[in-house]
């Protein structure tokens, strides 16, 4: 190079020497201006460089500062307080970048193509590749303990959610119906803040004959949760996203995290289909259900009815359709299509099933005039029914509820309550028209008119020894149903005494 320089300057020296006003300029712009560009041209390369430094220090520092992501798919921008993560719009953005540089002003000339580069830089970082604090994530699984048993299995769920959102393969996904509420509202808002959630697609809640190899069983708790957690999780629901994005990368797989679970029973839960047959399932139900019993008979019904409460205690779903099961079940023990039953064959639950039939047939009655029956008053109805102890935990809401559906199926179950029958051991309105008829000459006596709130505790007061009370709720509904048909304008607030008196008198 500086061989080339020399050259150069030989060449114009040569050129021009016989020229003494070119040659002149030569040598002004040589020893002089050139000399002097020089220096200004090193000073604006290293403002340059410096300014450059600075603008790049300044970008990295506004990054690093604020967590803020992107969704290329949705075109949404997010930021996190290191809590919960928050939709915050572009604008915001460059509003809080502008500010910022208010307070460097070298920087402020260069303002626009510096907020450029911090909103392309902030593109680039992906929202599905974030990092949630420990509390985000406790947040998230103390919200879904309403709904799942175990953290095993909310790390578990939240993986297949993070799988399904990074377009991962997926197994079939058998879980509770009472799930599909949640379902529903990752798929139907998270695909408003990440594109198409496909979530419905990989959840089933019913067993369709699937092959077992790939089917996982996933447990929720028995009771529906309320709208209270529904909103909480929408409220929530970009911090589960995110939560389960962070644990697919972490685990690579929903079926890889299931190796680092500790509790067997909760792994082999969720396997249970992919690690057995309906064979031996069939089998092992019968090992721990059916005794045999010379003249015994357990009929289909009562079979199916015994799988089902196998279902329950291991926590599956309907696993085998209902003709397979039948089909094995034939095969594997005696069975007469003439009487309908399994020969020879009992079973230590059984007896308590059949005194629950007995009782029904002989007590229970369809009645459209009675509001409604709760089942811890069938239960109670029923044990003294049988004479059998308070204390059996065979006997509770769930196993009754069960019972029902199982052998009535048209009876018309609304939580707790059944509609449109009644019990001949316990007439819930004379209850209610006998505690006035002993009160009414007291009322009258003492009062003009009482409150709805003051009748209903001296009923508890008065009725307090026997076996069952009427709940409020059915008191209450009682007694305004035959205020309001007397077609008189009364505040049920206080109620005349004349009143209550002529309800006694439709008795």
């Amino acid at each position: 190079m500086l061989t080339q320089l020399h050259d150069k300057i030989d060449e114009l020296n040569s050129l021009y020497n016989n020229d003494p006003q070119i040659y002149e300029k030569l040598k002004n712009y040589v020893l002089i201006e050139l000399p002097n560009y020089l220096v200004i041209a090193k000073k604006n390369m290293l403002d340059k460089e410096e300014r450059q430094d600075a603008q790049n220090n300044f970008i990295k520092q506004f990054i690093n500062s604020n967590k803020y992501f992107y969704n290329s798919t949705s075109e949404i921008f997010f930021c996190y307080d290191n809590d919960h993560y928050n939709i915050i719009k572009e604008d915001t953005i460059i509003y809080n970048i502008l500010l910022k540089l208010r307070n460097n002003t070298n920087l402020m000339p260069w303002k626009y193509k510096i907020k450029t580069s911090i909103i392309k830089n902030i593109k680039e970082i992906s929202i599905l590749n974030s990092l949630p604090e420990s509390n985000t994530i406790q947040n998230i699984q103390n919200i879904l303990l309403n709904i799942f048993e175990t953290k095993e299995e909310i790390k578990y769920f939240l993986t297949i959610i993070g799988d399904i959102i990074l377009k991962k393969p997926t197994n079939i996904n058998i879980i509770s119906a009472n799930a599909k509420v949640l379902l529903r509202t990752i798929e139907n808002i998270g695909s408003q803040y990440f594109g198409h959630i496909s979530v419905m697609n990989c959840f089933k809640f019913k067993y369709h004959d699937h092959n077992y190899s790939e089917c996982r069983i996933l447990v929720t708790k028995n009771n529906n949760y309320d709208h209270d957690i529904n909103d909480i999780i929408f409220k929530h629901l970009i911090d589960l996203v995110i939560v389960s994005c962070y644990y697919s990368n972490r685990f690579t797989t929903a079926d890889s995290y299931l190796d680092r679970i500790n509790t067997i029973d909760i792994v082999n839960r969720i396997l249970f289909l992919k690690n057995n047959t309906k064979e031996n399932i069939v089998d092992y139900f019968i090992s721990l259900n059916i005794q045999e019993s010379t003249n015994s008979i357990i009929s289909m019904k009562n079979m199916l009815y015994l799988w089902k409460l196998y279902l329950d205690e291991i926590k599956m779903p309907y696993i085998i359709p209902q003709n397979t099961l039948k089909q094995l079940l034939k095969l594997k023990l005696k069975y007469n299509e003439e009487k309908e039953g399994f020969l020879d064959y009992t079973s230590t639950k059984i007896p308590f099933v059949s005194k629950f039939l007995i009782f029904w047939d002989e007590t229970i009655t369809e009645d459209t005039n009675e509001y409604y029956l709760e089942i811890d008053e069938i239960c109670i109805l029923f044990k003294n029914y049988t004479g059998i102890s308070y204390k059996n935990n065979d006997i509770n809401d769930l196993s009754l509820i069960n019972i029902i559906k199982h052998f009535y199926p048209d009876v018309i179950i609304d939580g707790s309550y059944i509609t449109g029958i009644s019990c001949n051991l316990w007439n819930k309105q004379q209850d209610i028209i006998t505690f006035l008829n002993k009160k009414i000459i007291e009322y009258k006596a003492m009062h003009s008119f009482i409150s709805l709130y003051e009748l209903y505790n001296d009923y508890i007061v008065h009725c307090k020894k026997n076996i069952i009370l009427i709940n409020k709720n059915y008191f209450d509904m009682f007694i305004k149903k035959h205020i309001s048909s007397q077609q008189l304008d009364v505040d049920l607030a206080m109620i005349p005494i004349m009143l209550l008196s002529n309800i006694t008198s439709l008795y």
